[in-house]
């Protein structure tokens, strides 16, 4: 199943404090219930005016329903994996399949450096 990394721009995100966060977290496990199992949170890192979550999803647009029922922003979804993980499921996944190995590699760093710039 594939795992994407979503950007949620949350002002002020970093100075919520944990019974708020908790709330946010409440509400997103009881959209997650009612959706199904096919959609799994995996982790979240807050920063100051951003959220970056992981999910496991069939798909991009069960994670932006999941964002509409829960009543939070999904401003940028991407696929995603870890770089420890065997390079062809993640290549299939980013469009990098047809490339040579070093140049998947390449093309995968590269993307991730756009996305946290």
């Amino acid at each position: 199943m594939p795992k994407f990394l979503i950007e949620r721009e949350i002002p002020g995100a970093g100075n919520l404090s944990p019974q708020e966060l908790q709330g946010v977290a409440q509400t997103s496990c009881s959209v997650l219930q009612k959706l199904g199992p096919q959609i799994q949170w995996v982790q979240s890192y807050v920063t100051g005016d951003k959220v970056y979550c992981v999910y496991i999803s069939p798909n991009e647009e069960m994670i932006r329903e999941h964002a509409a029922q829960g009543g939070f922003p999904a401003n940028r979804i991407r696929p995603c994996c870890h770089p420890s993980c065997a390079w062809p499921c993640c290549f299939s996944r980013l469009d990098l399949a047809s490339r040579a190995p070093h140049v998947a590699r390449q093309s995968f760093y590269a993307r991730c450096a756009d996305w946290v710039s």
